[in-house]
């Protein structure tokens, strides 16, 4: 979300916007599906983070439709379509940075409070074994952000970018959960908060996103090698925008929605791009019915799960449950 300007309305398209970049646009996936979940159980809520473990979402933290932040974390069953309530966080938070290994989720750094202040708390939690979120080693003085991207790549949490001090980073840290260790890494080619990405066919994908120091929304695209811990240039975003969710199906990043829209009252993306990387290559599909931003996206059994975000740009959570399947 930006945080200065709420505008009203909604609207809907299918087409990216006028001015966003051209990229190479390769064949497309299997046209996409919308169907609608439950809307969140607590209500409406924008700027979580969400990851999927066993087949339920976890919603993690976010604003409420008071602009209050909350330490709630919402659990959605993917099976059965109903809510409930998961161990809170140990602190209020929203913009929270998430990602899991597929039995642990880890929170890696967040923003807190209406002045969207920085933290650099990590917890994990382990939902077949535990029930309370564990603390583990902060991000290091210095580097502690929210609004990054996130995921883990051979057992280790690789964390790009973010939302810091009111300005976007560059910052790229990993953590390792065996020895509770943080590394610094090669900085993003740019500044950037706001993407989204993830982990595909072994690289980190990170996708779109904002330079705060000007307001504008991106369109640049990029792959970190863990291996040889380095940056590549990748086929810009069709539609460049921030705030979008986002999530891995197979070997291909969809994304979807997101703000900064000049063309709509709005100002939210209704724009579906999936990313290919093993072509470099972007594909345009069907329109989300329901446009939003600031929404975690969270992956379970070849399907996105978009629970709560926001219909306008900056403050305006909704607590529909939008579900894609390509």
């Amino acid at each position: 979300m930006r945080w200065v300007g709420a505008v009203a309305a909604l609207a809907a398209c299918s087409s990216p916007a006028p001015g966003s970049d051209d990229a190479s646009m390769g064949d497309a996936p299997p046209v996409a599906g919308w169907t609608t979940g439950a809307p969140v159980a607590q209500g409406a809520i924008q700027e979580t983070a969400a990851v999927a473990v066993a087949g339920k979402v976890y919603l993690i933290g976010g604003f409420d439709d008071n602009e209050g932040v909350v330490a709630r974390v919402q659990i959605y069953d993917t099976v059965t379509g109903g809510w409930s309530d998961g161990p809170a966080l140990p602190r209020a938070l929203h913009h929270a940075t998430a990602a899991t290994d597929g039995t642990t989720i880890f929170v890696a750094g967040a923003l807190t409070g209406t002045n969207f202040a920085t933290i650099g708390d990590v917890y994990s939690l382990a939902p077949a074994t535990e029930t309370q979120w564990q603390a583990r080693a902060s991000l290091p003085a210095g580097r502690e952000r929210g609004a990054a991207v996130a995921d883990v790549i051979g057992g280790k949490l690789y964390v790009a970018g973010g939302f810091r001090n009111l300005n976007a980073s560059n910052l790229v840290d990993v953590f390792d959960p065996m020895t509770n260790l943080w590394t610094p890494l090669d900085p993003l080619p740019a500044n950037r908060d706001h993407a989204c990405g993830g982990a595909v066919m072994g690289a980190l994908v990170v996708v779109g996103g904002r330079t705060v120091q000007t307001g504008s929304i991106r369109s640049e695209v990029w792959s970190y090698d863990p291996g040889a811990n380095t940056w590549t240039p990748r086929a810009p975003l069709p539609t460049a925008r921030g705030g979008m969710g986002c999530g891995v199906i197979g070997d291909v990043l969809y994304v979807a929605g997101g703000e900064g829209n000049p063309a709509v009252s709005s100002g939210v993306f209704a724009n579906v791009e999936a990313y290919t990387l093993a072509s470099d290559s972007w594909a345009q599909l069907a329109a989300m019915p329901n446009p939003k931003h600031g929404v975690g996206g969270a992956v379970w059994d070849g399907a996105l799960y978009l629970c709560g975000g926001a219909d306008t740009e900056a403050f305006g959570a909704i607590a529909a449950t939008d579900v894609f399947r390509p």
